[in-house]
């Protein structure tokens, strides 16, 4: 299976973001790389992806560093929200930007 089929069929996202086809590609050809992308951009699945497709177990190190403090904010500030139909759509997005 292609790389660009896996992406579909077990993440379902149609299209590669900007590098990670490049990356995929390295890891695919057996050398080591090191992905170096804004929180968000899918790093993890420059090595998610070729795990599936690689015989072996593959280790991912990911520092997550900016991650645990950005989740504890938004759990923060779900707390703080109402609940019900209000809360539809990128109302959430807005509310816990605010």
């Amino acid at each position: 299976m292609a790389p660009a089929d896996i992406l579909q069929t077990v993440f379902g996202f149609a299209h590669f973001r900007p590098g990670q086809a490049d990356v995929i590609e390295h890891v695919l050809a057996g050398r080591s790389a090191a992905a170096v992308f804004p929180t968000g951009s899918g790093k993890s699945l420059c090595y998610q992806l070729p795990a599936l497709l690689l015989p072996g177990l593959t280790l991912v190190v990911s520092p997550l560093r900016g991650y645990p403090e950005t989740l504890q904010q938004r759990r923060a500030c779900i707390k703080q929200l109402p609940c019900g139909n209000e809360m539809q759509g990128n109302h959430f997005e807005k509310a816990c930007s605010a």
